[in-house]
């Protein structure tokens, strides 16, 4: 099975840790923001399944409507980062979610809130509570590794069993 997947999100919010860290199980603590797009592939078995992940990673803009919607043409899984950490950075989210959902009709669109290493159990809590909104996929730490490869896994799952009842 074959799956592309694009990480979109405003820049600054581990769109590309996130894809180093699934890609190359490296981590970097220097911020380089992404030129354009970036492509790689990796397989991995699913549950007796090899699945190959080819991951988009692109450029982060603080509105998602500047991120040419060429982009968006091929991959069938969009995943959408929030970095946890910046609160702030919370009130773009509906109005990217709706842009992409329009310009992506059809495809599936996973919200993920990163940087879970930075929060408390208590500040987790009462972000979800202060954005009941904002429906979390997943919540990761692409610096620490939780939850990445769960991730991508729990994605491949779903479009496991969403083929198969087709």
């Amino acid at each position: 099975m074959n799956l592309e997947i694009i990480l979109t999100g405003s820049f600054g919010v581990g769109k590309s840790s996130i894809f180093n860290r699934f890609i190359h199980n490296e981590y970097s603590n220097k911020y380089y923001g992404t030129l354009g797009i970036r492509v790689n592939e990796k397989v991995v078995e699913v549950e007796e399944t090899n699945i190959n992940f080819k991951l988009w990673d692109i450029a982060g803009e603080v509105s998602q409507a500047k991120v040419p919607k060429t982009y968006f043409h091929s991959p069938s899984i969009i995943i959408y980062v929030i970095d946890l950490s910046r609160g702030f950075g919370l009130k773009n989210v509906p109005s990217d979610l709706n842009y992409l959902k329009e310009i992506n009709e059809g495809k599936k669109i996973y919200v993920i809130g990163n940087k879970l290493d930075l929060l408390s159990k208590q500040e987790i809590s009462n972000l979800k509570n202060k954005n009941p909104e904002i429906d979390f996929f997943i919540m990761t730490s692409a610096k620490t590794g939780e939850n990445i490869d769960e991730m991508f896994s729990s994605i491949a799952l779903q479009q496991m069993n969403t083929t198969s009842k087709t």
